[in-house]
C-alpha cells in the first residue's frame, strides 16, 4: 500500500472512529437534512464534507485535520493498534513508522 493511500485510511479510520464516540446519529442526521436545505445552487463543488468543516455539527466539535491527526494519534501506536484491530493493517502501520517515521 502506497505512503499516501494507508494515510488516507488511517484517518478515514479515525474520522468514523471520532464521529460515533462525539456525534450522535441524530446530530448527523439534521446536519445532513441542513446540507441540502442550504445547498448553494451556484457552488456545485461545496461538498457535505465541507458543510461539516464549516458548521462543525451543532455541538461546535469536529474531529481533527488530517495533518493534526497525523501529528498526534497516528503517532500513538497503542491507540493506532487499537483503531486499525486487524493484524495485517497493524503490521502495515509498524512498517510504515520503521519507513516514514519522522527523525
Amino acid at each position: 500500500m502506497y505512503k499516501s493511500q494507508f494515510e488516507n485510511l488511517c484517518y478515514d479510520l479515525y474520522k468514523i472512529e471520532w464521529l460515533s464516540e462525539h456525534i450522535s446519529k441524530e446530530c448527523l442526521r439534521e446536519t445532513v437534512k441542513d446540507y441540502y436545505r442550504d445547498l448553494p445552487f451556484e457552488d456545485p463543488d461545496y461538498s457535505l464534507e465541507d458543510y461539516l468543516a464549516d458548521n462543525a455539527f451543532y455541538n461546535k466539535q469536529c474531529y481533527a485535520c488530517k495533518d493534526e491527526f497525523l501529528e498526534n494519534e497516528f503517532q500513538d501506536p497503542e491507540y493506532m493498534q487499537d483503531l486499525l484491530s486487524e493484524q495485517g493493517l497493524i503490521n502495515e502501520y509498524e512498517k510504515y513508522m520503521r519507513l516514514h517515521r519522522k527523525r
